[in-house]
C-alpha cells in the first residue's frame, strides 16, 4: 500500500510538473514541387515558422499575396520564380485597409508578420511589395527585377546576403 501511495505521489507530481510547462508546436517545411500545385493555397494555410521550400521552378500568374502577420520563410531551393506579364509584383506582403479613406488615422496599418526570403532566383517586373511587414532578402538569393526590387510602406527591410539589380 505504501509503494502504491508513493507511485501516485509521484505520477501526481509529474502530472503537476508537465501542467506548468509549455509546449511548442514545432514549425514545419512543407515543398512545392511544381506549378501545378497551389502555391497561393500553401502560403495562405502555413503556420507560423513554416517554411515553404519550391523544389522545381515555378511561373506565377498571379502576384503571390502572403497575409498581415504571417510568419514564414520562403526558400526558393536554389530554383527561380518567375512572374508572368499578368502580375506587377511577384510577392505582395501584407495590405493596408484603407477603409478609412484619406483620414489615415482611421486606416488599419499593422502587420507584426516576419518574411524570409532565400535560396534561389527572383526574376521578375517588380520583386516585393511590402505592406508594414518585415522582409529579410537572406542568403543565396539573387533578385533580377526589371523595375523595382522592393517597394516598402513601413516595417523593416533586411538584405542579408541577397543579391538584388533593378532596372527601373
Amino acid at each position: 500500500m505504501k509503494r502504491f501511495k508513493k507511485l501516485t505521489a509521484g505520477l501526481m507530481g509529474a502530472v503537476m510538473a508537465l501542467g506548468v510547462c509549455g509546449f511548442t508546436a514545432f514549425a514545419k517545411e512543407i515543398a512545392v514541387s511544381d506549378e501545378t500545385e497551389d502555391l497561393q493555397d500553401i502560403i495562405s494555410s502555413a503556420e507560423d515558422g513554416d517554411t515553404i521550400k519550391l523544389t522545381s521552378n515555378i511561373e506565377l500568374k498571379d502576384t503571390l499575396e502572403i497575409p498581415n502577420n504571417k510568419n514564414i520563410t520562403l526558400d526558393l531551393g536554389g530554383c527561380t520564380l518567375t512572374t508572368g506579364s499578368e502580375s506587377e509584383y511577384a510577392i505582395k506582403f501584407g495590405e493596408f485597409d484603407k477603409s478609412g479613406g484619406k483620414d489615415f488615422d482611421k486606416c488599419e496599418y499593422k502587420n507584426d508578420g516576419k518574411l524570409i526570403i532565400e535560396n534561389g532566383k527572383i526574376d521578375c517586373d517588380s520583386a516585393v511589395l511590402n505592406y508594414f511587414g518585415n522582409v529579410t532578402f537572406g542568403d543565396d538569393l539573387t533578385v533580377d527585377a526589371k523595375n523595382i526590387g522592393i517597394r516598402t510602406y513601413g516595417g523593416e527591410v533586411t538584405v542579408d546576403g541577397a543579391e538584388m539589380t533593378a532596372d527601373g
